[in-house]
């Protein structure tokens, strides 16, 4: 994901210290904790005097973007935009949401926005983000099968938004996977996609796995973390920190690499992922899998050496790179990775122009 929620904690110390190292030098006795604190506190104070505008996301959609008009095909009618869960909100591709996963649910739980994601939804992600999948929905060559995988899937939101675009455009073949570490989140893919009518119903067919995406098919470790954490990453090699320098407690996991967890599906119109770091190794590992049978891909990037390393993988490979967008990070020589720097994922939308339709 690329909203605000994701941005952990370290990422926002890494963040204040690059801030605070120009401060006075009363600022340097403080710890780089209290350092987040206090810039934390800060934004905090100049959001609610903003009128809390990063908070909600009706306020985050723009009418002059060039994505507003093709975005608006796709969206939900009014009638089915009704809220029939409390606990949820309703975007604008109808797609109910347990509010409960974001640190912002009590300005989310009980509403709905319509409004189109431009330039971000505020909670999902960005208007390039949307963008992906329906441009694969538009681009598949059989209008009547589209199948889409999501790595790092938290809930299920592509996934599921996938799933609903293309009932409403009346696809009778749906085929839907989501791949999730995390035992909590897992469950509510389940019942995210149980909720959006996407689980045991004619003309879909839904798999779920509990996992990690990897490079190979092994075992690994993943943090024991909160739902509303979402910027937990699987390791091979777990300690008593987890990749942001987050002290986590880690079980094991089961991880699979990109053609086990598309075994028997044929051509795959879409893929989304949110790995967290895994991305450039699984990419590398899965390139011949991918330019054989995976038509557009969109991943969200955690470095700028990973983005750089991806793009040329891909430029090597041949592909149409659509649409790219570095991630935002501050620079720091106390972060514990290059990865924990960032504060913002990146974004690569490819184009597979191997595949034959």
């Amino acid at each position: 994901m690329n909203s605000l929620y994701k941005r952990t904690p370290f990422r926002q110390i890494a963040r204040a210290y690059g801030e605070l190292l120009s401060a006075s030098a009363a600022l340097k006795d403080l710890s780089i904790n209290s350092q987040a604190q206090a810039l934390a506190i800060q934004k905090i104070a100049i959001d609610i005097q903003a009128g809390g505008a990063r908070a909600a996301p009706e306020q985050s959609a723009s009418p002059d973007s060039p994505h507003s008009e093709w975005l608006r095909q796709f969206a939900a009618s009014p009638d089915e935009m009704l809220l029939t869960d409390p606990e949820c909100y309703t975007n604008w591709l109808g797609l109910q949401t347990d509010a409960s996963m974001f640190n912002s649910a009590e300005q989310l739980r009980g509403r709905v926005f319509p409004q189109l994601p431009v330039p971000s939804d505020g909670v999902y992600g960005h208007d390039a983000e949307y963008t992906s999948l329906l441009t694969a929905i538009e681009g598949a060559p059989n209008r009547e099968r589209f199948t889409a995988i999501e790595l790092g899937a938290g809930w299920g939101p592509w996934i599921s938004a996938v799933g609903v675009v293309c009932k409403r455009r009346g696809v009778k073949e749906i085929n839907l996977v989501g791949v999730e570490a995390h035992d909590a989140k897992f469950e509510m893919m389940r019942e995210h996609m149980t909720r959006n009518g996407l689980l045991n119903v004619n003309g879909v067919n839904t798999k779920l796995m509990l996992g990690a995406a990897w490079k190979e098919d092994t075992e690994l470790h993943f943090p024991k973390i909160s739902v509303k954490d979402h910027g937990a990453a699987a390791t091979d090699s777990p300690g008593e920190t987890d990749y942001r320098g987050n002290a986590a407690e880690h079980v094991a996991v089961k991880a699979y690499s990109v053609p086990t967890i598309c075994e028997g599906l044929g051509r795959i119109d879409y893929m989304h992922w949110d790995i967290q770091g895994a991305e450039l190794a699984t990419a590398r590992a899965s390139i011949d899998f991918l330019e054989k049978n995976v038509g557009y891909l969109f991943i969200g990037t955690h470095s700028r050496a990973i983005e750089g390393h991806l793009l040329e993988l891909f430029y090597e490979r041949k592909w149409d790179v659509v649409h790219q967008k570095p991630c935002v990070f501050s620079y720091s020589l106390h972060a514990p990775s290059i990865e924990a720097m960032t504060q913002d994922d990146g974004e690569i939308f490819v184009r597979n122009p191997h595949l034959r339709d």
